[in-house]
């Protein structure tokens, strides 16, 4: 990627997010053995899944949108470091994360850094898409607080 992007890249991005965090639950679902812990990534990762499959349908429609920036390329820019920042936005990062984890609640830790992340990259990016398609991630960003307060509560039982 160039040092802006398109709309369209910044949903590639957003079902990049989506994907890595599915792999995360998936695995550490596969890993925990608590079962309460389990449940909720296990959970999790169908979130993530059906978030993805969102994302899909908004990538279809914002090909050729241009944002109502006044500065397009100078926000693009800001949204790419907001991006590379995440943890979750490189190439299988959802498996390498799950894989170091060592307990449950370092799962639990890395999982809300990894939602607050998504959510502030999230209310950055439906500002590049239709205003049809914002609401859609509006509603995704309601759905990872909500994945927050989840694991919140899990924590408090660990």
């Amino acid at each position: 990627m160039s040092g802006s992007f398109s709309g369209s890249e910044v949903v590639e991005l957003g079902i990049q997010i989506e994907e890595n965090g599915f792999d995360f639950y998936s695995d550490l679902a596969s890993a925990i053995k608590d079962g309460k812990a389990k449940k909720v990534f296990a959970y999790l990762a169908v979130e993530e899944s059906r978030h993805v499959k969102i994302f899909g349908k908004i990538l279809s429609a914002v090909q050729d949108y241009e944002p109502v920036e006044l500065y397009p390329e100078e926000y693009f820019s800001y949204l790419k470091k907001i991006a590379d920042q995440s943890v979750f936005t490189k190439n299988n990062e959802g498996h390498n994360m799950a894989s170091k984890i060592k307990t449950c609640e370092e799962a639990v830790e890395i999982a809300v850094s990894f939602e607050e992340e998504s959510i502030r990259f999230f209310e950055e990016a439906k500002k590049t898409v239709p205003p049809e398609d914002s609401l859609l991630i509006d509603k995704i960003i309601l759905q990872e607080e909500s994945h927050i307060e989840k694991l919140n509560e899990l924590k408090k039982v660990l």
